[in-house]
């Protein structure tokens, strides 16, 4: 789960402006004269609002110059092809790639939100005094966490967007431009497999297991996160084929809705890891 702010890449790049501040009265004082890095923060938080609201369909026409330099204009920026060019940017495709990098490279802010509601939902009110109901959390954790994560990607634009990129990346010849793109690609694997890898090993503690030698959490984060990944572009055009599948998983045999991305997440899970004796039940 991807998420990129314009406004969040300014304020932490340490830029003057606010995206998110209202625009500058006609005959307002110009504002002071910016660095080429200011240019080019201020630049690539407008392009990634641009793509975000008008899609990677649309990116040949809006994605431009001249539309940044608006939506600047109006919030009291005023920028010029003099200022821009040579400086920040080499041309217009230096700025797009640099746009699409910024969202390539986009981390899993939206994860930490997720992973509090599986802990709420699921992990606080497991039964945790047997190894039958360690078990049972287990599996719900999978049930009730893929149809979550499905629902994240699936209203997220981020995530709309950074799957083209990506498709658009693995598509292209080997270039300069691509390398910069799958560069930022695998920073945002990094970063999505490190999520991962913190909530699975916390939520595996809570419930007592542990890995089987010879896994490592890392793997285990990647196949993870490739099945989440391959099973939420599934959903964005089939979503009935990937979802409402009813099966006998609940108390004494009763009917569940789950996902298939949640019987593959429950059939790692299951691969992966074990009771760990050394474990020590809550009250003991």
């Amino acid at each position: 789960m991807r998420s990129v702010s314009p406004a969040g890449l300014l304020v932490s790049q340490g830029s003057d402006f606010d995206m998110t501040r209202n625009s500058t009265p006609k005959g307002a004082p110009r504002g002071p004269r910016r660095n080429p890095e200011e240019i080019k923060n201020l630049l690539v938080a407008t392009g990634i609002q641009i793509v975000l609201n008008e899609g990677l369909a649309n990116v040949a026409r809006c994605l431009t110059f001249k539309n940044a330099y608006v939506i600047l204009e109006n919030r009291g920026v005023r920028l010029t092809n003099a200022s821009v060019i040579g400086r920040a940017f080499d041309n217009q495709e230096d700025f797009q790639r640099q746009v699409f990098a910024a969202i390539a490279g986009s981390d899993s802010e939206d994860f930490n939100a997720v992973a509090v509601m599986i802990y709420e939902e699921i992990l606080v009110k497991s039964d945790r005094s047997t190894v039958e109901g360690r078990w049972r959390a287990l599996s719900e954790l999978c049930r009730f966490g893929s149809k979550v994560m499905l629902d994240s990607l699936h209203n997220s634009p981020t995530w709309r967007v950074w799957i083209g990129i990506w498709a658009l990346t693995g598509s292209s010849p080997p270039s300069r431009e691509r390398d910069t793109i799958t560069k930022a690609l695998k920073k945002s694997y990094t970063a999505l497999n490190r999520d991962t890898t913190d909530v699975f090993n916390a939520a595996i503690q809570y419930l007592g297991f542990r890995l089987k030698e010879p896994y490592t959490m890392g793997k285990v984060a990647t196949i993870i996160t490739s099945l989440s990944e391959g099973s939420s572009i599934r959903d964005l055009v089939d979503r009935p084929g990937m979802r409402y599948l009813n099966l006998p998983t609940g108390p004494r045999g009763a009917s569940e809705r789950w996902t298939l991305f949640g019987v593959g997440l429950f059939a790692i899970a299951r691969e992966f890891v074990e009771i760990d004796p050394a474990w020590i039940p809550p009250g003991d």
